[in-house]
């Protein structure tokens, strides 16, 4: 029985591809998968943000269970009380 290395990647199964047997690409395309990958971690940390931002609602299950509508952090989406 023969082994050989197919591909090789940077973490477990969620990393960049370091060494690929079957496909080979140019340094420009290198480059431009790397930025394409930071944009969209940047845009993913900035929805996030907006989302607590924009929700008081979101806020106030984040801190603990509030008096306001009487749930804890996990409990019934229903709301007792607008902000």
């Amino acid at each position: 029985m023969e082994l050989e290395i197919v591909k090789v990647e940077e973490g477990m199964c969620d990393g960049r591809v370091l060494f690929h047997a079957h496909v080979e690409k140019s340094d420009a395309e290198r480059a431009a998968l790397q930025e394409r990958k930071e944009t969209a971690v940047q845009l993913k940390d900035a929805r996030r943000k907006q989302q607590v931002r924009g929700s008081p609602m979101r806020a106030c299950f984040r801190i603990c269970q509030c008096s306001c509508h009487g749930t804890p952090l996990f409990g019934p989406s229903k709301v007792t009380k607008n902000f």
